[in-house]
């Protein structure tokens, strides 16, 4: 009992003192530092006390020592030009009170505050800032992946911050690659990125964002130089310097033919005479470059790329189908992926032509980009699609949803089958591809029935697009069988049955 009143009167000694230091910062009585911060025309100058700066930070410990500082009639005065004022004030309130309060209204704060408190040594506060923004404002830090990256590269101090920026690079390098901010990248993470083979990114795509950072490098106004027409003999030297290190890496000979007259050639210049020649020679005279250093492809786990998801859904659908804990990574996706049907290309609603691509494929994934909502929704048969058939019971059969706006690489619902899923329904004599009620692409509606949860918030849609995929599975990284179901109308006899050499 006496301990416990010993503790509690501990406890209001203590607040009391620390209200009485917190009273020093708000009317700064008998101050001896005055502190100017900022430059012209943001100047303001802080009041603060030298016993206080220098038992919190080890940066004043020194700049106010006897050995560092000097007093005119007993004020010491210093200059921070580097550190705004709004920013400092944050930084004083901590010193003093040991608190921040972190706010939407600071995010443009947060990097200079961080910075602000490396110079000052306040570790302790570059230690909270950096956990609060990787527990509550992640999509702020995706969204500035690039400047974070940058600086964190500069500091030993945000090294965690610098793990996390090169974590979610290795996990979506595509989104990286095509950022606003692309040209404060460092040219070693570009260069790092170009050699992958796993960009979710078309190659002209990738000439476009090296184009711009290397713009940004020699400082070329990019609105005022688009048309490089008008460009000096200057400029375009400038570019070919800035981009001596990039351009080996640009796989020129997997770009079409109107992507290399319309956004390449403008830029040959920049290219090495050897460079130019192949590729006219090539697009122009269908002549096969005869070099052996031409790039390979990048890495494909699709025939045809999608227009609906990206590379990264690819891979948490993988996880879905193999039940994994771990979240497959781009590159550990063991499926390639053969595009069957694609509802703007094939027939939205023509049932004749899903069957027709589709009938006895094997297992198979059913993508649905619905209007109107930013969500695309879908399914994955693990069976097949048998137009004979009214349902099959399928025990592995999940529907799901994915958020495409967002920046986590494994954001969506996966909703697995607890019950027979009637993949076949009849309206009238035409027979309807469903995933039971739960997900029907053809008549809108998404009712959940027989699957565990509801995948989006209502129940009917319209179709905006479909893409039906193959699946198949990888037996390494130039090899992939296809498992198939036998057609009872082709005697035993399938065609799909075969080994290919090389990925998709």
């Amino acid at each position: 009992m006496a301990n416990n009143l010993e503790k509690s009167l501990e406890k209001s000694l203590e607040k009391s003192f620390l209200q009485d230091i917190r009273q020093l910062f708000l009317e700064a009585d008998d101050y001896n530092v005055l502190i100017e911060v900022g430059q012209e025309p943001n100047i303001e100058t802080f009041k603060a006390h030298s016993v206080i700066l220098r038992a919190r930070s080890t940066y004043f410990r020194a700049a106010l020592s006897t050995n560092w500082a000097k007093s005119n009639d007993g004020i010491i005065k210093m200059n921070k030009p580097n550190i705004i004022p709004d920013v400092f004030r944050v930084i004083l309130k901590f010193i003093y009170t040991g608190t921040i309060i972190l706010s939407d209204n600071m995010l443009e704060y947060y990097l200079d505050i961080l910075v602000a408190a490396d110079e000052l040594a306040l570790i302790e506060l570059i230690d909270y800032i950096i956990e609060y923004i990787l527990k509550k404002e992640m999509f702020w830090f995706r969204r500035n992946l690039v400047n974070i990256h940058k600086i964190s590269s500069q500091h030993e101090a945000f090294y965690k911050l610098k793990t996390t920026c090169e974590e979610i690079i290795q996990k979506d390098s595509s989104t990286f690659l095509r950022s606003k901010d692309i040209g404060d990248l460092e040219e070693g993470v570009l260069i790092k990125l170009l050699k992958s083979d796993n960009l979710d990114l078309k190659e002209i795509e990738i000439w476009n964002q090296i184009i711009k950072w290397g713009k940004v490098q020699c400082n070329l106004n990019i609105d005022d130089k688009d048309d490089t027409s008008k460009w000096s003999i200057e400029d375009f030297d400038m570019l070919k310097l800035s981009l001596e290190n990039c351009l080996p890496h640009i796989r020129y000979f997997l770009i079409s033919r109107a992507d290399y007259y319309d956004k390449i050639r403008p830029f040959k210049k920049i290219l090495s005479k050897e460079l130019r020649d192949e590729l006219k020679e090539f697009y122009f005279k269908d002549s096969r470059p005869d070099r052996s250093n031409i790039l390979s492809p990048r890495l494909k786990y699709a025939d045809e790329d999608s227009i609906l998801i990206k590379l990264k859904h690819f891979a948490l659908i993988s996880t879905w189908i193999d039940r994994k804990k771990q979240y497959y990574q781009p590159e550990q996706i063991p499926y390639v992926f053969k595009l069957l049907y694609r509802g703007s290309r094939d027939g939205l609603k023509d049932t004749n032509k899903f069957y027709h691509r589709c009938n006895y494929q094997g297992p198979s994934i059913v993508i649905i980009k619905p209007s109107d909502i930013d969500l695309i929704i879908g399914g994955y048969n693990a069976d097949v699609w048998n137009k004979n058939q009214k349902y099959d019971t399928v025990t592995n059969s999940f529907i799901f949803s994915l958020d495409i706006n967002s920046e986590d690489n494994n954001d969506g619902i996966c909703s697995r089958v607890r019950s027979n899923v009637n993949k076949v329904g009849y309206t009238g004599q035409e027979k309807i591809p469903w995933f039971g009620n739960d997900l029907n692409w053809i008549k809108g509606i998404c009712k959940q029935q027989i699957y565990e949860k509801k995948i989006v918030s209502i129940d009917k849609f319209d179709t905006e697009d479909v893409e039906v995929y193959k699946v198949l599975h990888k037996v390494n990284n130039n090899i992939f069988f296809e498992e198939f179901n036998e057609d009872p109308s082709s005697n035993g006899i399938n065609n799909n049955n075969i080994f290919s050499n090389g990925i998709i």
